[in-house]
């Protein structure tokens, strides 16, 4: 399986995992928002309902590559509920890129409530670059305390 943005491999595991669940999602490159917006937010009504909290999440090219990790740099906004939230939340993300690349995506899911283990999995060791697989978890229930 090929890696790509945040969003890509969400959807590359979405249904793949066994012990672990990857929620739906809605995601739209930068430029696929400034064409045509309105239909996002229809697609997440269609989706999920009109009164379901979301999540709007960055999805950066740079963020997530071989070379390096950029967790929490870029903006996510928690439990938008409304159109009127939701269009604000994702301007929010798009003006937290640090570049104009039109490319960069943004990444909607339902919010996720009641989290008992949320972590991040690195392939290297972050702290001595060593070629160990590492899990860093929390289980506080704060689903940005890893990041």
């Amino acid at each position: 399986m090929r890696l790509g943005t945040k969003a890509e491999t969400l959807k590359s595991l979405y249904n793949m995992l066994t012990y672990a669940r990857v929620l739906p999602q809605i995601s739209f490159s930068v430029k696929e928002w400034r064409e045509a917006s309105d239909i996002y937010w229809t697609q997440c009504v269609k989706s999920w309902g009109d009164s379901v909290k979301m999540i709007v999440r960055s999805s950066a090219m740079n963020e997530d590559t071989g070379e390096s990790s950029q967790a929490g740099r870029f903006e996510s906004v928690a439990d938008v509920c409304g159109e009127k939230a939701f269009f604000k939340a994702v301007h929010t993300v798009i003006d937290s890129f640090d570049d104009d690349n039109e490319n960069n995506q943004v990444l909607v899911q339902p919010m996720l409530h009641n989290v008992k283990l949320c972590g991040v999995a690195f392939t290297v060791d972050p702290n001595s670059l060593g070629n160990y697989y590492v899990i860093n978890y929390d289980e506080s229930g704060s689903t940005s305390a890893i990041t």
